[in-house]
């Protein structure tokens, strides 16, 4: 009576080994447990919104550090960018009171571009297109401008110390009140160009194209500056800064 009490109550566990048996032999996988986690879901990652405008004002650097992409009309002010590698087109874009020191600007395309109280010691502007860029009160030492397209820039009181002016377009340019110390002007057009009350001691235009006396009347220069054959200069005073 026991014996038999006792297989009774096994009767049901052994039917579901049974069948369970019969499953898995039959190619079937054992089902989640009851008490089993489900698996956790990737997180969604959405994607910043950005509109048109955001993209145009934005400092890509992704694919090379030191590098600033394709951007019209960025703002690039304040910006510590000594030595970095702008990129072609840039036109309209703020550099203002940026330190672009040493900066690689070679063929960049930066047309109306602002440089107001910037940093362009030693950078290096060849061939770069800069029609009426805004250079007023800039600082650029030892700049290269070489065969650069600067027609109707402003470098008012810009102080641009032996800086290399050679083979640039610079008609109408306007140089009033700038510092230009040992500068090279060689090949340059300065058709239209100013320089009242512009500083040139030691500046070479000897071979600067388009350039009259009526354009240096307000200039000074030194006995170290070379202008054209007929043209002169009155001396500088003292500079007090």
């Amino acid at each position: 009576m026991i014996l038999a009490s006792r297989f009774h109550g096994l009767r049901p566990a052994l039917w579901a080994g049974l069948a369970l048996a019969a499953a898995l032999g039959a190619g079937a996988q054992p089902g989640p447990r009851a008490d089993a986690k489900p698996d956790a879901e990737p997180p969604v990652i959405e994607a910043p919104v950005r509109t048109e405008a955001s993209l145009r004002k934005e400092l890509v650097v992704r694919a090379s550090p030191g590098f600033v992409s394709d951007c019209r009309d960025c703002q690039m002010a304040n910006r510590k960018l000594r030595g970095w590698r702008i990129a072609r087109e840039m036109h309209g874009s703020d550099f203002s009171e940026a330190d672009l020191s040493a900066a690689k600007m070679m063929q960049s395309e930066l047309a109306g571009a602002k440089f107001r109280s910037a940093n362009l010691a030693a950078a290096d502007a060849t061939g770069a297109l800069l029609e009426g860029a805004d250079f007023t009160n800039a600082g650029a030492a030892e700049a290269k401008f070489t065969d650069a397209r600067l027609a109707d820039a402003q470098f008012v009181l810009t102080r641009a110390e032996n800086a290399d002016f050679s083979a640039a377009d610079l008609r109408r340019a306007n140089f009033t009140l700038a510092r230009l110390d040992a500068a090279d002007f060689a090949g340059a057009n300065l058709r239209g160009a100013q320089f009242d009350r512009a500083r040139l001691p030691g500046a070479d235009l000897a071979k600067a194209r388009n350039l009259t006396q009526a354009q240096l009347r307000f200039a000074c220069g030194d006995s170290e500056t070379k202008l054209p054959r007929g043209l002169r200069i009155r001396r500088c005073a003292k500079a007090t800064s």
